[in-house]
């Protein structure tokens, strides 16, 4: 009779065999030899994030999870815990994660990716055999949304050539440089405004929340303002508009009378030349 045997594949072995197919002989014995060497492959990890103006100092946080959860070990400093692996990464950065048993499935996960659109490229597989490499690519694009500032000056007493001073502040502080019309340090951008004129910081990242604030140097305005608080949008303008009005303060007029008091005396023993007082 003709035989087989086989063996349960082992997850960070490769596997050769000797006889383990073939027919029983009278009187003879045949040997059937599995030879199991240990095998181990890595798992390469990428950030990479798309467009200009890209914030370089982000950090994203990233999960390796593993389908053998009795992994408790570090791999290239990468600590695991019941299969599982926690670490950062910032634009163009790499984590190598070398020596894992081959055979074992991998599933990598990203986080915090809020303001951003996500293209994640084999991002599970299986970790291969033989020290090969699987390469992991995450590629975020932001996702931009723009703010206007917009004043308007009011009033038969307002000055339309007077420069009134504004101040964005943004939640994120880590936001540098030039956007638009603006130009930011820490999350920070103050600038001056005159009646009809607008300022537009535009392409920040959405999600991030701004306050716009005005210093009033002449209080003889009156301000009203709409719009100056919110979270920046994808794709979206949001409008901080500032109304600020003067009018000429007109007097009080009183209206104006006379008052006469007169005095008389009568009677045949009334004297004439006496002084009465009186009080009003």
């Amino acid at each position: 009779i003709t035989y087989a045997v086989r063996e349960a594949r082992m997850n960070g072995y490769t596997q050769s065999y000797e006889n383990n197919i073939g027919t029983i002989v009278a009187k003879k014995t045949i040997d059937v030899t599995f030879t199991n060497t240990p095998s181990f492959g890595n798992i390469s990890v990428q950030k990479v994030i798309s467009g200009t103006d890209v914030n370089t100092n982000k950090e994203f946080d990233f999960t390796v999870t593993l389908s053998d959860n009795t992994i408790n070990d570090t791999y290239s400093g990468i600590e695991f815990k019941n299969g599982v692996a926690t670490f950062k990464l910032k634009h163009n950065e790499t984590k190598l994660i070398e020596g894992l048993p081959s055979g074992i499935k991998y599933t990598v996960t990203e986080g915090n990716v809020s303001g951003y659109t996500q293209n994640a490229e084999n991002s599970t597989g299986t970790v291969p055999a033989n020290n090969n490499t699987e390469y992991v690519k995450f590629t975020n694009i932001p996702s931009l949304g723009n703010i206007s500032v917009q004043k308007i000056v009011s009033g038969d007493n307002s000055d339309t050539t007077k420069d009134f001073n504004f101040t964005l502040t943004l939640s994120d502080t880590t936001i540098n440089g030039k956007y638009g019309d603006m130009t930011f340090k820490n999350g920070i951008s103050t600038f001056k405004l005159k009646h009809k004129e607008s300022k537009n910081a535009t392409d920040l990242p959405v999600d991030i929340q701004y306050i716009v604030t005005e210093t009033i140097t002449d209080n003889g305005y009156t301000v009203e303002y709409e719009g100056e608080k919110g979270v920046i949008n994808a794709n979206q303008t949001s409008v901080a508009s500032f109304t600020n009005t003067k009018n000429i303060t007109k007097p009080i007029i009183i209206p104006t009378g006379t008052l006469s008091v007169k005095k008389e005396v009568a009677g045949n023993a009334a004297d004439e030349t006496k002084e009465f007082p009186f009080k009003v």
